[in-house]
């Protein structure tokens, strides 16, 4: 299951990225300039990541009580 969901989130990373990807694709047969290419990537790259990171603190602040409970249940913890 833990394969399954790295597969998921890896091949959701790709898909996020597909503008990324369609210009850096048009700027090296020079349709877009290079730099804008570059610019517009990251800058996508960066709102793609922002985005991640806030969903995924809401996400840990809504089950971190229950994932931390569990962690102290286990042997050693």
């Amino acid at each position: 299951m833990t394969m399954l969901l790295q597969l998921v989130g890896f091949a959701g990373t790709a898909v996020l990225q597909i503008p990324s990807y369609v210009l850096l694709v048009l700027a090296s047969f020079g349709f877009v300039p290079d730099w804008g290419a570059y610019v517009v990537a990251l800058a996508w790259s960066v709102l793609v990541l922002e985005a991640a990171v806030r969903i995924g603190g809401r996400v840990w602040d809504r089950y971190a009580v229950a994932a931390l409970t569990s962690i102290r249940s286990w042997p050693g913890h």
